[in-house]
């Protein structure tokens, strides 16, 4: 297992795709900070980290799958339980990266924002976008890991991304409405 890690982080931090991704994630937690410290927070650009995470994913998990990889790990002992774990572990560590960088830049330009809540609402609210981080990062790893064209496994994720998004948006917009609609009808009665 050790040797699967150490080859897909050395696999990892080779390949151009996964460079271009922390770029486009300090990027985005640049506009991010800029644009919350003028105006207010918009996900929009935690939803760009989440495609770049996608696209990390598909190419590097794809990749394997769609060159047959897996099947030479398979052959050199490897178990398919094996193999499915560390490219887990690697896409976590990965998605834990990314979301650190955003996490450190953003709070850099934001600072203040942190001072006026208390540590446990920052702590939670810290923990639960790691969670959900890594929950993304576990369904991107899964539907790489199922489907064997890279290319296929890319378009796939990007639009299970932004498809969790905008349902996302969609269940809050359920959640919010009150519980019960109550409505009153008059009707006017003439009695001679």
């Amino acid at each position: 297992m050790s040797n699967l890690l150490r080859a897909g982080v050395r696999r990892y931090v080779r390949n151009i795709v996964f460079w271009l991704a922390i770029i486009a994630t300090i990027v985005a937690a640049v506009i991010c900070a800029v644009s919350t410290r003028q105006h207010y927070f918009d996900d929009f650009y935690c939803v760009i980290v989440f495609a770049a995470l996608a696209v990390v994913i598909s190419w590097l998990v794809g990749r394997e799958n769609d060159e047959g990889i897996f099947r030479n790990k398979t052959v050199a002992g490897y178990t398919k339980g094996q193999i499915y774990i560390s490219e887990l572990i690697l896409s976590v560590g990965t998605c834990v990266v990314m979301f650190l960088l955003f996490a450190i830049v953003f709070t850099a330009f934001n600072s203040y924002v942190f001072t006026k809540a208390s540590l446990g609402a920052c702590l939670g609210i810290f923990i639960d976008s790691l969670l959900v981080n890594i929950c993304v990062a576990v369904i991107l790893t899964t539907v790489s890991c199922l489907i064997s064209k890279r290319y296929i496994v890319a378009i796939v994720n990007i639009v299970l991304v932004f498809a969790m998004f905008f349902a996302s948006y969609a269940i809050q917009g359920i959640v919010v409405q009150d519980e019960y609609i109550t409505e009153w009808d008059y009707e006017e009665v003439v009695v001679t």
